[in-house]
């Protein structure tokens, strides 16, 4: 499976293809693990030690790397390998938790792929962005039509995790503490630029590498 490099303006001129393999390997072992695992293992997971359950138990997952550390490289080869295996592997939801700023293009490759995808009978999802609170800052890939646009929430009733302090009014309108200060926000009023549904995404409880050197990247851990 061959990619070009998905960086916008890095196609002014001929670029050169790399070959991918992104079937099974044993012997591999990840060198990143970013938001995408963790999202993954808390959506599937069935219980841990008879006390937390993801929102989805039972669910067959498949990781498909489409970068390094934080960039993406390949994803445009990712969206192909899903539709190519969509029914050996009976793929409902395609999970995008990566992004990047501007306005919504529908001719970007990347929308144009997640259309395909979507138009196949699979479900994308994509996070609205960590860029709130301003206005207008959504993860332009979140706010195509045919895709669901996730924000950052706090948990409600009960909040084990304290999450509220992550949400507090942004506003004088006396909100309840629901929406992350850091998640990204469309424009008021616009039948476009909206996220689509807010779940929760603060003081998440989730798996943790065995191995790599943790590190807290602006009040949000990664690890290597």
């Amino acid at each position: 499976m061959n990619d070009l490099f998905t960086f916008k303006g890095s196609l002014k001129k001929p670029a050169k293809a790399a070959t991918l393999f992104v079937e099974t390997c044993p012997t591999a072992r990840p060198r990143w693990a970013t938001a995408r695992t963790s999202l993954a293992s808390r959506r599937a997971w069935d219980r841990i030690e008879g006390y937390y359950t993801g929102v989805a138990p039972g669910a067959k997952l498949i990781g498909i790397g489409t970068g390094d550390i934080l960039f993406i490289f390949w994803a445009l080869a990712g969206f192909d390998y899903i539709l190519d295996h969509r029914t050996a592997y009976n793929i409902k939801v395609v999970n995008n938790s990566w992004g990047t700023s501007g306005p919504f293009d529908p001719k970007d490759p990347i929308n144009k792929a997640t259309k395909k995808v979507s138009s196949k009978g699979i479900t994308v999802v994509f996070a609205a962005g960590n860029e709130g609170p301003d206005q207008n800052t959504l993860n332009p890939y979140s706010v195509a039509p045919w895709v669901i646009g996730v924000a950052a929430g706090c948990k409600t009733e009960p909040d084990p995790t304290i999450s509220a302090i992550h949400c507090a009014d942004q506003t004088p309108q006396g909100r309840a503490p629901i929406l992350a200060d850091f998640s990204s926000r469309g424009v008021p009023g616009d039948p476009l630029y909206h996220p689509d549904v807010t779940a929760p995404g603060v003081h998440i409880v989730s798996t943790r590498a065995s191995t790599g050197t943790v590190l807290n990247v602006l009040g949000r851990q990664t690890m290597t």
